[in-house]
């Protein structure tokens, strides 16, 4: 899978549950069912990590997720200006590391933040 191999890529740059990644794959293609707007939705999730990655700070995450910042952005690039569609839910550890908790669609097809709350926290 693309998105997988990408993920991969970062090596001990970026943590991240296999199991997760996969909930989160097939949530987001649940929410763009069009396989072009799935890979745009991919393309720009990936893209969306490293800019994270870059030091480009989030949104404090608030109760359970306290230490945990989350960014919004779209879906794909001719959506800029737009409202925001997707999730990322992230921290930066001490070391540098990128340790990925989530990523989806704001609503679809239900909220990321409702998928992620059943999720322990590492």
């Amino acid at each position: 899978m693309w998105f997988a191999e990408q993920l991969r890529h970062w090596g001990n740059a970026l943590l991240f549950n296999p199991t997760d990644v996969q909930s989160d794959l097939h949530a987001l293609e649940s929410a763009f069912p069009d396989a072009a707007w799935y890979a745009a939705a991919l393309d720009e999730t990936s893209r969306q990590l490293s800019v994270i990655a870059g030091r480009r700070p989030g949104t404090d995450m608030h109760g359970r997720l306290l230490g945990w910042r989350r960014d919004a952005f779209q879906s794909a690039p001719k959506l800029r200006g737009s409202k925001a569609d997707l999730r990322i839910v992230y921290r930066m550890l001490p070391d540098g590391q990128l340790e990925l908790f989530g990523f989806g669609h704001r609503h679809q097809p239900e909220s990321v933040y409702r998928r992620l709350s059943a999720r322990p926290v590492p």
